[in-house]
């Protein structure tokens, strides 16, 4: 009886033990997953303040929209007149007894492009399933986030089918290796002229995306979906390499005419 009593006492704690290390890794899923898709969320929305100011530039007109960074006491910046010039904002806040805001105005132009550059996790832990998302991996997440977001630059700064290079892009990507993450004829650069992403494809991918039919109903429609940048997972996690090496040496200026 002594020995039953055991076996069951010690299968019990087993048990337990095993519910809580499953709940702790479904926790920290779910926060892995929040974070991808707050970070997807405010890509696109950084790109969509970006977008009309940029069309309105390639349109020959003075943009009536400013691109601004949240701050929980803006300070108004007039925009900058002139052609093809984009005033845009930015407010950084320092936590102290006497609060101070220190505004920082530029313009957008085609003699004077912004950046984006995108720093992307390509560990092997990437290839965790995406919650939300049957048979997707958290890698090919980010990176139909990141395509979109290069196609959106792309048309937005198209006009009478030509781009003009108001954005340079770079995507690294740190995993098993570390470097430019750009595919195809884009391979290998660091920072590269929206023109030059716009003109070198990698491929032009055909999706099922699901629309409403009008009537209640969900149907399957065909669309073309630009691919410049691949879903990667293997490796470890340098992701504090990865930063000090671009603070340290930044993006080598050989590389901006891609």
């Amino acid at each position: 009886m002594g020995i039953a009593t055991g076996i069951f006492v010690w299968g019990a704690l087993l048990a337990f033990h095993c519910l809580a290390v499953i709940a702790f890794l479904l926790w920290q899923h779910r926060r892995a997953t929040k974070h991808i898709a707050y970070l997807e969320e405010e890509m696109e929305n950084l790109a969509e303040q970006a977008m009309p100011a940029a069309a309105s530039a390639a349109a020959g007109t003075d943009p009536a929209e400013t691109l601004q960074v949240p701050d929980s006491s803006p300070t108004p910046v007039r925009q900058t007149s002139g052609e093809e010039n984009l005033a845009v904002p930015f407010a950084f806040n320092f936590p102290s007894a006497e609060r101070l805001t220190m505004p920082y105005t530029a313009e957008i132009s085609r003699s004077n492009p912004t950046c984006y550059l995108f720093l992307v996790d390509q560990s092997a832990s990437m290839s965790k399933p995406f919650a939300g998302h049957l048979g997707k991996t958290k890698a090919q997440a980010v990176a139909d986030a990141i395509n979109r977001l290069l196609h959106n630059l792309v048309l937005k700064s198209t006009k009478s089918k030509v781009s003009h290079d108001y954005f340079h892009v770079g995507v690294i990507g740190y995993g098993a290796k570390m470097g430019p993450a750009f595919g195809g004829a884009l391979a290998g650069q660091q920072l590269v002229p929206i023109s030059h992403i716009a003109n070198k494809l990698l491929r032009l991918e055909e999706r099922l995306m699901k629309i409403d039919d009008g009537a209640g109903g969900i149907l399957d429609q065909k669309i073309k979906f630009p691919v410049w940048f691949e879903p990667t997972a293997e490796g470890k996690t340098p992701m504090c390499e990865a930063l000090t090496r671009l603070s340290r040496n930044g993006i080598d200026e050989k590389e901006f005419s891609g």
